[in-house]
């Protein structure tokens, strides 16, 4: 009798497990430019650049700052797909110099003078 209790539970915290109980994993394709997930918002910055998506090109001069090297790097890259234009920003200048670079972004941007091809 103990052993087909024991038998019982373990099949039912097997299904649970399998029943995925936990948290559901976020795609990628979820959550946006600042999402907590890196591979989202790497995928949401790259598809706003193919997309030639104007309207992402604030939250792309806010992630020029990002810690990731990777993120700033398709960051620039997607606003020059955008824009055509990289105003000299540069992914892996010191925090310092890239402040002045995102500086020029929001000035260029407040002042349109931002063209799109």
């Amino acid at each position: 009798m103990f052993m087909k209790l024991i038998v019982r539970v373990g099949m039912i915290l097997g299904l649970l497990a399998v029943a995925g109980c936990g948290t559901p994993a976020v795609s990628v394709t979820q959550g946006g430019f600042f999402s907590p997930n890196p591979a989202a918002r790497l995928y949401a910055i790259q598809q706003a650049g193919n997309q030639r998506d104007q309207t992402a090109i604030t939250p792309l001069i806010e992630l020029l700052n990002s810690d990731d090297s990777a993120e700033r790097l398709l960051c620039i890259t997607a606003l020059e797909r955008i824009t055509g234009q990289r105003l000299g920003y540069n992914p892996y200048a010191r925090p310092a110099e890239r402040e002045k670079q995102i500086q020029a972004w929001v000035h260029a941007y407040q002042n349109g003078s931002l063209d799109t091809p």
